[in-house]
């Protein structure tokens, strides 16, 4: 007796190969997602970046973090990627640039990065504006083709602090 079995995955898949004009999406590895938190505290404004990659950022990002290759995140290349990073932020307050200070990095462990999964949280700093009304605007184009964005805001002040609108550039 001769039967012909054809699995359903198989088909699904030959399909995907055989429909010439769809796209296919892109793996993780070529994915980097920064999510980005700012505070408004009586202290100043704070700004957290979360930063999710795949295999290609993390090996990019591991060649600034530890370009020795001796397993650890020193503090100088820290620095580079923090410098490295904040290229790519620009933010002011009531019409003028603001120069933002580095507070704080964490990191997955380097073995992470060498798998090709890492995440890096960056903290920022700004001294709160003085006077009634201030704009803070932010613009953030750190991987602009390939990176997913998200903002959330956090307000921890009893009262006077309000955010009236918020405008994207998608």
């Amino acid at each position: 007796m001769n039967r012909n079995y054809f699995s359903p995955v198989w088909s699904v898949t030959a399909a995907l190969f055989l429909v010439p004009g769809i796209p296919l999406k892109a793996h993780i590895a070529d994915e980097i997602a920064v999510k980005t938190t700012i505070v408004f505290d009586g202290e100043g404004i704070g700004l957290c970046f979360d930063i999710s990659s795949g295999v290609i950022f993390s090996t990019h990002f591991l060649a600034i973090l530890d370009p020795d290759k001796n397993k650890t995140f020193e503090e100088d290349h820290i620095r580079a990627f923090s410098e490295f990073f904040v290229q790519s932020l620009r933010v002011s307050i009531g019409g003028e640039e603001q120069e933002l200070a580095f507070t704080n990095f964490s990191s997955s462990p380097w073995d992470f990065f060498a798998a090709g999964v890492s995440s890096i949280v960056l903290d920022y700093t700004l001294p709160f504006p003085a006077g009634d009304d201030s704009s803070l605007d932010y613009e953030f184009s750190f991987y602009p083709d390939t990176a997913i964005y998200s903002l959330s805001v956090e307000n921890r002040f009893p009262q006077g602090i309000a955010m009236l609108e918020e405008q994207r550039n998608e």
